[in-house]
């Protein structure tokens, strides 16, 4: 069975994940980073939107390489 470190792909594992922390890496730069940490905060059918320290960041779902659930220990 899928571990928790599972990949967030489909529009489905994005809406489970909503609220969560998650690490987003993009194929080229959003905001000056390729990767971005923080909760998921909102969603619709091109973009996810995540929040971190306060600031919202708007990332395009086509321009994610990967995308998963933070793990902390």
């Amino acid at each position: 069975s899928p571990g928790m470190d599972r990949p967030i792909v489909a529009d489905r594992d994005f809406e489970r994940s909503m609220g969560k922390e998650l690490e987003a890496a993009t194929y080229e730069p959003i905001d000056g980073k390729k990767k971005h940490e923080g909760r998921l905060i909102g969603m619709d059918k091109e973009n996810i939107v995540i929040e971190s320290g306060g600031i919202s960041i708007v990332i395009p779902k086509a321009k994610i390489s990967s995308a998963r659930l933070k793990v902390r220990f």
